[in-house]
């Protein structure tokens, strides 16, 4: 069962072109991505924009975790799985952080519930 603050659930307003050019600046967002959440017409297309920069910049790390033998590949599709569906909890994050830290984490098995 997710967390109540598990999934966003589209409620995101637009961001301004200000605040888009300093993701850009900071590095935390690629100018197509920008250009995706500039573009954003509906609250629904802008978390579609912003599931995109999660699953890259989760992605990158996992495949770190993956590459290093730290988790399988199977445990870090099953987190990416739960960020391409929305979800975007503290929690979520804090397990990828103490995964980086070298923490046990708990990550259920492929096909345990949690499609990637």
């Amino acid at each position: 069962m997710a967390e109540p603050d598990a999934v966003r659930g589209g409620d995101r307003k637009p961001p301004t072109s200000r605040q888009v050019e300093a993701l850009v600046r900071s590095g935390r967002v690629a100018p197509d991505e920008a250009e995706r959440l500039l573009g954003a017409g509906e609250a629904g297309e802008t978390e579609d924009a912003m599931t995109l920069v999660r699953l890259r910049h989760a992605g990158a790390r996992l495949d770190a975790l993956v590459a290093d033998g730290r988790i399988s590949r199977g445990e870090a599709d099953v987190l990416l799985g739960r960020i391409r569906r929305g979800e975007h909890s503290p929690t979520l994050r804090a397990q990828i952080r103490g995964l980086e830290r070298g923490d046990e984490i708990d990550v259920p098995p492929p096909g345990d519930g949690h499609q990637p």
